[in-house]
């Protein structure tokens, strides 16, 4: 995702003007495809753990389910086992 931000000052070069036209911003909600890589499991696992209650926290955005990355990443670190 990319937004813009207002004019950039004249005494910029090209590198520091492109820097200063566009901010990637990373998306703090992940699709099912998206955090069975992160996880390193089949997406019908993830489908599995939503029917269980027993994956990681999702939540649906109308017909979407989407998982928000910080709570996988909390979820996973809460799986391990000594």
């Amino acid at each position: 995702m990319r937004y813009a931000l207002g004019p950039a000052p004249a005494a910029m070069n090209l590198s520091d003007l492109e820097a200063h036209a566009r901010i990637e911003v990373a998306p703090a909600f992940l699709t099912q495809a998206e955090v069975a890589v992160l996880l390193g499991v089949p997406e019908r696992t993830l489908e599995g753990g939503r029917l269980t209650k027993s994956g990681p926290p999702w939540l649906k955005l109308g017909r979407h389910i989407r998982y928000d990355r910080d709570d996988v990443l909390v979820w996973e670190r809460e799986q391990r086992h000594v």
